[in-house]
């Protein structure tokens, strides 16, 4: 009786280490697609992220039914501070044109504030301090450009490789088209 109950506890013992150890397969399972969804970047013709959020100064921003440039930044990248005058002439130039720019800053809301301010920049600015649009956009360089036709379609997404002058030539060129 005893080697019979001692069997019976080495078999429930042995299907609790089972059952952990496919527990925990499936969790790495799901870390990793997860982890390769991520690493997969927007492809121009895919439908994008369709956003909403409060800009700096409490308006909603919404992103879908007008054409629309993401310039995602961080207030302590140099590229992006040198990219500002850029920026400011891509607003003059489209200001015209059905075209909304909106900034995204992974940055607190009161670093975001300072930069937009020492810059004078006019066009909304988005705080993603929790880095929910970036996560949504894959961003892990700045500056990166997102270029959202009106139908919510991207149309351009910087391949990280790329210069970002070149970026915004290229994005200068395609938003004329638009």
């Amino acid at each position: 009786m005893k080697k019979l109950l001692y069997n019976n506890i080495l078999l429930l013992i042995l299907i609790l280490v089972l059952a952990y150890g496919i527990m925990q397969l499936a969790f790495q399972n799901r870390r990793l697609n997860e982890m390769i969804e991520y690493e997969k970047i927007p492809v121009v013709g895919e439908k994008a992220y369709l956003f909403k959020a409060k800009d700096l100064n409490g308006k909603d921003i919404q992103l879908g039914g007008a054409n629309t440039l993401l310039i995602f930044f961080d207030t302590q990248c140099g590229i992006c501070e040198r990219s500002v005058p850029e920026w400011k002439k891509l607003a003059v130039a489209f200001a015209q044109k059905p075209v909304q720019i909106v900034a995204i800053s992974a940055n607190e809301p009161g670093e975001v504030r300072t930069f937009i301010e020492n810059h004078q920049l006019d066009f909304p600015t988005v705080p993603d301090p929790s880095k929910r649009i970036f996560y949504r956009y894959k961003i892990k360089h700045v500056p990166l450009y997102v270029l959202v036709n009106k139908e919510g379609k991207i149309v351009y997404y910087r391949n990280p490789g790329e210069a970002p002058e070149k970026a915004l030539q290229k994005v200068k060129s395609l938003l004329q088209n638009l």
